[in-house]
């Protein structure tokens, strides 16, 4: 995923995500998110977001 993509819309992506882990409590993939050094704060934000995901 790259930006703009996890702060599209709202958030969408962890919206979506949300829904999905609450019918079946697994998810079973892999993703691969980055950032360039000249990326803008919510972004950032975002990503910060999936590794707290990612550590649960």
């Amino acid at each position: 995923m790259t930006s703009p993509a996890l702060y599209w819309d709202d958030y969408l992506f962890f919206k979506q995500e949300e829904e999905l882990w609450q019918k079946s409590q697994t998810l079973n993939a892999k993703v691969y998110v980055s950032a360039g050094e000249k990326e803008l704060e919510p972004f950032l934000q975002s990503v910060r977001q999936s590794q707290a995901i990612k550590a649960q």
